[in-house]
């Protein structure tokens, strides 16, 4: 905190005072000397060039003299940064530095003047480029000395330590020379001492809930901790992120304090009067001419909702700001409830803000306004495919916007929204049709089902059917210049008496009809075709191509009602209780609500998947009908788009039909790079086959020889193979931290029991995938592997288990966040359109259950007017495959590289 972080040590508590001076002072330097820019990888290969290699204990330790940190400062700040410090820059840079190695000379191990480089580079990447779970994944790998996969106890405390140490040393700087002062040896101990007790009192809150690891502690594990509520014990760590840390500076608006992000959520469903909504989105306090009346649409207790041509031209620019037009609403709640989901969670709320609320998880989650200015940050850089990201901030217009927009939407004041309510009023900013919007939204607000993902079949009651409608009226006054001329209270009032004037009545019109008391979307469709447009005509704005997109606002004019003169005048004189009288019974022309064919139809399930590779495999005659039942795209939505994607889709038995992937050109051109610049192209798949198999170790199973690979040596493989592929002197950091991340994710998918080890022939017979070599050597060589018994055939089992392997690889690589993204074009879906995750857990079973399938599929079609057997071997497999296999599984093709990576 600012004002101070308190850490518990066991005896008294440490209180680690950031203050304003010393949150400025950091600014500067991390600014004028580059660290803000730089990636803790490369400042950690800077300090490791610098460092002594020692053993003590029998331990290697690699160690950093104080002589030589001098030198290391001086690789760490480009010369070009250097060149433009003043002298007294150069002496405050100077001593900062000293204090921050003065910190870390704290190992009992170690001799004077000399500190562990692992730690200091943990603690200094807090001053470095990057978000705090790249950081602490990063420290955690550094902290892994061995490689191992897993940290001790007294490593994971070392990696706590190094942490708050830093920001001991943070606690020190200062602008004010006369402030600037070297720690006293008693100070240091003191510091050295509370930080150590902190860092166990905070280890033995995590060991409570972790008992069961045996000293062996995972990154997934320490992760899992901190987001189930370790984020309570160590808030602190949110303050890895460096801008997250500088955004505790005063801002322009007077903001300032500790972002917080929760995981519980709160779903709002109180009717009646709430507090201001603070609308602050649009102009000023004119008058308005009547003459720029666009649209005058009835609300409750005879008052209007007025549209100004200015307003379209304001909505315009915003939609043209936040970039989202393009996409629909569910492309941006996936990413948006995603974003959220990995961020740390909010703490809850007082007894007297949350008495009136039920607590609610999933797509009701509670944000606060810095997580969600963030996460739609990252959102709009990652949806902007002409924009490459970069470090830098939003433009202030637009942050200013979604804060805004967020203030909004925060109609009790309590700093904190429920996310499906911010969603639904962000699908007016989206791309696509009034019935779309509907549909999409109308599945965020139910209930009953808490998860993340609209529900399928939704049905609302009354006070939820009263928050969906309240969510798009609530953005449609933030976005119309008439709210600035009403109070605060006034505006609230209309927004609540409408949403609840309109909710009544759906429900009045569901119980005579029906005698229920929820509505699911085709019985508000209904109503709404039958009447309901009348009671709520605004819900057409929903739509922007019918006032905001249109490329003459005249040819929306023949709906315009001017404003009577009188009620211009009480508008002039700043009445701030006055509304416009509601239309007259013409006033809205009934053409305005033409949609489409269906004024409200249900939300298109997806959009269609062509398979590039071969015929989709339900064409085939082999599948007996079977695939007939398999959820399909439906005609009717079909739509083909000039995208040059690479797609494919693994069917499985599962209720939902299997898997669908489509990979954009941007990653595969990612790839390529990364393939190419490593080496791995090059490498023959059966070397590269050999090299893991001789790191393998031999145990017995069931009566079964089985080959295992652990972390450490799957490692120790991928080194020598790249090296042998020389393209590891050749590599750029990137592309190493690439490669590395993309190898880790595969073995994680791999490892299927969670155990850190996995089956060496399967990790074998899979990676030829990234290596060179033709579609059929590589599958001929992977069947002699996983031919353990030497008879030269596999059963059902072991041929699920041949093409799981390749699979494995390949939907890991096609699916990496790792590589770069097109956001319009890369997906990874169920085939019934729903998104799927990407954890290593979810490819693991899509390869599992993509592979069962197509075992089955090559027992039955290879016996043809035969007994099936229980036994295939590769001429029969391959038989099958080249007479009609091709067509179920047409992703084997992409084991030649050559047919996609590595192209002409």
């Amino acid at each position: 905190s600012v004002d101070g972080e308190k850490i518990s040590t066991g005896h008294s508590p440490l209180c680690i005072n950031i203050s304003e001076d010393n949150l400025v002072t950091l600014k500067s330097l991390v600014e004028r000397t580059g660290l803000a820019s730089r990636n803790p990888h490369d400042l950690c290969e800077v300090l490791m060039r610098h460092a002594r290699r020692l053993e003590i204990n029998g331990r290697k330790v690699a160690a950093l003299h104080k002589d030589d940190f001098g030198k290391c400062i001086r690789d760490i700040v480009p010369p070009e940064s250097a060149s433009t410090f003043s002298r007294s820059e150069m002496e405050h840079f100077s001593i900062h530095f000293t204090n921050f190695f003065a910190c870390y000379e704290n190992n009992r191990f170690l001799g004077k003047d000399l500190i562990d480089v692992n730690e200091f580079s943990v603690g200094l990447s807090l001053l470095c480029s990057g978000n705090k779970s790249s950081k602490l994944t990063n420290g955690f790998e550094l902290m892994d000395e061995d490689h191992t996969g897993y940290l001790t106890t007294d490593q994971l405390t070392d990696y706590i330590r190094s942490y708050l140490t830093m920001l001991v040393g943070i606690s020190l700087l200062s602008e004010n020379p006369e402030k600037h002062e070297s720690m006293s040896n008693r100070r240091k101990k003191d510091m050295i001492d509370a930080v150590r007790n902190g860092a166990k009192w905070t280890l033995n809150h995590f060991l409570k809930v972790n008992s069961n690891c045996k000293g062996r502690f995972t990154f997934d594990v320490f992760a899992s901790w901190y987001t189930n509520g370790g984020f309570k014990i160590a808030p602190w760590l949110e303050l890895l992120d460096l801008k997250k840390l500088l955004s505790l500076l005063p801002d322009p608006l007077g903001g300032r304090g500790l972002p917080r992000v929760a995981p519980s959520s709160v779903f709002r469903h109180d009717t009646k009067y709430q507090s201001s909504p603070r609308r602050k989105i649009g102009g000023g306090n004119s008058p308005i001419p009547s003459s720029d009346v666009l649209f005058t649409f009835p609300l409750a207790k005879e008052r209007s909702l007025v549209v100004l041509r200015e307003d379209a031209t304001y909505v315009r620019s915003v939609v043209e700001k936040l970039g989202l037009l393009s996409h629909s609403p569910n492309e941006v709640w996936n990413i948006l409830y995603d974003r959220v989901q990995k961020l740390a969670p909010l703490p809850n709320q007082p007894w007297n803000r949350s008495r009136h609320r039920k607590v609610g998880k999933g797509k009701c989650v509670d944000v606060d306004q810095h997580m969600f200015v963030r996460s739609m940050e990252d959102l709009i850089h990652e949806m902007g495919s002409s924009r490459k990201r970069q470090s830098t901030e939003m433009s202030p217009t637009v942050k200013e916007t979604l804060e805004n927009f967020f203030q909004s939407f925060d109609l009790e004041l309590v700093q904190s929204v429920a996310l499906n309510q911010l969603m639904g009023g962000l699908s007016l900013l989206c791309g696509g049709k009034k019935s779309t919007k509907l549909a999409f939204s109308f599945g965020l607000f139910n209930s009953q089902d808490s998860k993340g993902k609209p529900a399928k079949n939704p049905s609302l009651k009354e006070d939820e059917l009263f928050v969906f409608l309240r969510s798009f009226l609530v953005v449609m006054f933030s976005c119309c210049r008439q709210s600035l001329d009403l109070s605060a209270e006034a505006v609230s009032r209309y927004i609540s008496d409408t949403s609840y004037m309109v909710s009544q009545d759906v429900m009045r019109y569901q119980w005579d009809i029906r005698k229920k008391d929820r509505v699911d979307f085709d019985e508000f469709g209904e109503w709404y075709n039958e009447g309901g447009f009348e009671t709520a005509p605004w819900l057409e704005l929903l739509d922007l191509n019918k006032w905001v997109l249109v490329e003459n606002l005249d040819a929306v004019e023949h709906h315009r009602q001017p404003v009577p003169p009188s009620a211009a005048a009480k508008l002039r004189s700043g009445s701030v209780d006055y509304c416009p009288p509601p239309p007259p019974e013409d006033a809205v022309d009934a053409s305005f609500f033409g949609d489409d064919d269906n004024p409200i139809m249900g939300m298109d399930s997806m959009d269609d998947m062509d398979l590039m590779l071969m015929p989709q495999p339900s064409q085939d005659k082999e599948n007996d009908g079977n695939m007939c039942s398999k959820p399909t795209p439906s005609p009717r939505n079909t739509r083909r788009s000039p995208s040059n994607a690479l797609k494919f889709q693994l069917v499985s038995y599962e209720d939902h039909g299997g898997y669908m992937v489509s990979v954009s050109q941007k990653r595969v051109r990612h790839l390529r790079h990364v393939l190419v610049e490593s080496g791995l192209c090059r490498v023959d798949s059966e070397a590269a086959c050999k090299k893991i198999m001789s790191k393998a170790c031999q145990i017995k199973r069931k009566g079964t020889i089985v080959y295992q690979l652990e972390k450490g040596d799957f490692d120790s493989a991928m080194r020598s193979i790249i090296g042998s592929g020389r393209g590891k002197n050749d590599m750029s950091i990137e592309t190493q931290r690439a490669l590395s991340d993309i190898l880790a994710f595969v073995f994680r998918a791999f490892d299927r029991e969670n155990n850190g080890k996995v089956d060496a022939t399967e990790v074998a017979c899979g990676f030829t995938v990234l290596c060179d070599g033709k579609k059929s050597d590589k599958l001929e060589y992977a069947f002699e592997v996983l031919d353990i018994n030497n008879n030269g055939r596999l059963n059902r089992m072991q041929v699920s288990n041949y093409l799981r392997s390749f699979l494995t690889v390949l939907v890991c690589v096609t699916t990496s966040s790792h590589l770069v993204c097109n956001i319009s074009e890369d997906s990874f879906l169920h085939m019934n359109g729903k998104p799927c995750n990407g954890d290593a857990g979810t490819i693991s079973n899509a390869a599992d259950k993509g592979s069962t399938w197509a075992a089955g599929q090559a027992f039955k079609g290879s016996y043809s007017g035969r007994k099936e057997r229980d036994h295939l071997n590769f001429d029969e497999f391959a038989e099958w495959y080249t007479r009609k296999g091709y067509s179920s599984i047409p992703w084997l093709e992409l084991l030649d590289l050559k047919k996609w990576v590595i192209t002409e």
